[in-house]
């Protein structure tokens, strides 16, 4: 459970209270007569189907944030997904987040605090005590990349799930959801199910169970071009014995950063005789550090070339961060993955899509194993995107998430089976279990 940093402006020293324990507090932004409670925990999530990649991806640290308002509290909470440490792609840990989340709660303290944001007006508004205060949460969390030592990639990611609990905090005050605050409609897009690499027989297994969701399914794979072709081949007459004849794509296929443009290439001849309509993408081929590879440039761009003659899209994951990435990706993939913690919460991550849509890409919305917290965030970005990957909660047990509600996946009776949409509740649309 979390422990709170908390204060009133009248009592610096008081540790009881009906909301739980406090510490010290420093002063209150403009001498508000509220001040914002904050706290970050680790809850380590109990994996399903036991692949790989996604014991890679088992701990995620949620942070939540609230303010004291006036009865009932008013909380928002926020969670960042951590998977290993993998230099140039993963940067934060347990230990980042606690000390940057600290950095945070000091830098409230410090005050005084003014920014107003005036790209998202319902958050802008003057007059609102407790909107004073999250300005001020947010711009104490702004000034943070001068100060910490540990690279604009560690804190994007720390920052990524402070954020999502001020939208939050944000939304529940003014009972509208966060896609409202951003300025974006609501909207349904197709949800994909992750099959992990593992043996033939466990991944038709766990391919199986994502079509109880979905049945858009993102497949897994290294850098053995043969092995990827027999992967395919089991999957399809597992799921589809009579043939496939479906009228859209169902498939990606997760290369991780493993393939040679040989690789691909052989790859891509199968897809095209052998599973036509069927594949959708396939998702970061090149190495992650591509852009510093410069004689391997023209190799991949010949590539992109050669899967739009066949119709495939090529989608960047691990090279795809910030907005910054765009220009240089744009010539050799049809679209980006965007995720929280790597482009810095909420904000960057539509400054990322924005980026994407202005450059001609396609936006994939992507997500790290975690709870349903984590998958409802990034859901709220889904009319930007085409489709995404919203599958963290499904990968985990069910009594080790904490949280409920958030996006809904359409059945499979329904009109568009396998589309997530968000209902129109408060907030990140996610409650707390008991």
């Amino acid at each position: 459970e979390p422990v709170f940093v908390s204060g009133r402006p009248e009592s610096s020293d008081d540790r009881s209270g009906a909301d739980g324990p406090r510490g010290r507090h420093g002063c209150c932004p403009r001498a508000l007569p509220v001040f914002p409670a904050a706290a970050v925990c680790v809850r380590h999530l109990a994996l399903l189907h036991g692949q790989p990649h996604q014991r890679a991806g088992g701990h995620p640290a949620p942070g939540r944030a609230g303010c004291h308002a006036s009865p009932p509290l008013t909380q928002g909470c926020g969670e960042i997904g951590l998977p290993p440490k993998k230099p140039g792609v993963y940067e934060a840990d347990l230990s980042d987040c606690t000390a940057i989340f600290s950095q945070w709660v000091a830098a409230v303290a410090a005050g005084p605090h003014d920014t107003l944001y005036d790209f998202f007006p319902l958050i802008a508004a003057d007059g609102d005590t407790v909107m004073g205060v999250i300005r001020a949460l947010f711009a104490a969390l702004d000034q943070l990349p001068a100060l910490d030592p540990r690279g604009p990639a560690t804190y994007r990611a720390v920052r990524s799930g402070i954020e999502s609990a001020l939208w939050d905090l944000a939304g529940h005050h003014l009972g509208k959801p966060v896609y409202t605050l951003l300025g974006l409609p609501d909207a349904a897009r197709p949800g994909f199910f992750t099959v992990g690499l593992d043996s033939m027989e466990t991944m038709a297994r766990n391919a199986l169970a994502g079509q109880r969701h979905t049945p858009f399914l993102k497949i897994k794979m290294d850098g053995d071009a043969d092995k990827c072709i027999e992967i395919l081949r089991a999957l399809k007459a597992a799921l589809f014995p009579n043939g496939f004849t479906g009228a859209r794509p169902l498939w990606s296929i997760d290369a991780n950063s493993a393939w040679t443009p040989a690789t691909a290439r052989t790859v891509l001849a199968t897809l095209a005789t052998d599973y036509p309509g069927l594949i959708y993408m396939i998702e970061q081929p090149f190495p992650y550090d591509v852009a510093a590879r410069e004689a391997d440039l023209a190799e991949w761009r010949a590539v992109k070339a050669d899967c739009t003659a066949a119709g495939l899209l090529i989608f960047a994951d691990e090279s795809m961060k910030t907005a910054e990435d765009i220009p240089l990706l744009a010539s050799i993939s049809h679209g980006v993955n965007v995720k929280l913690e790597k482009a810095g919460g909420l904000r960057g991550a539509l400054a990322a899509a924005s980026a994407a849509r202005a450059a001609g890409l396609l936006v994939w919305l992507g997500v790290m194993v975690g709870s349903t917290l984590n998958s409802a965030t990034t859901a709220h970005l889904l009319a930007l995107a085409e489709c995404g990957d919203l599958d963290g909660s499904l990968l985990v047990q069910p009594d080790s998430d904490r949280f409920s509600g958030g996006f809904v996946w359409h059945g499979p009776d329904a009109a568009q089976p396998g589309y997530a949409e968000l209902p129109p509740a408060a907030g990140l649309g996610v409650t707390r279990k008991p």
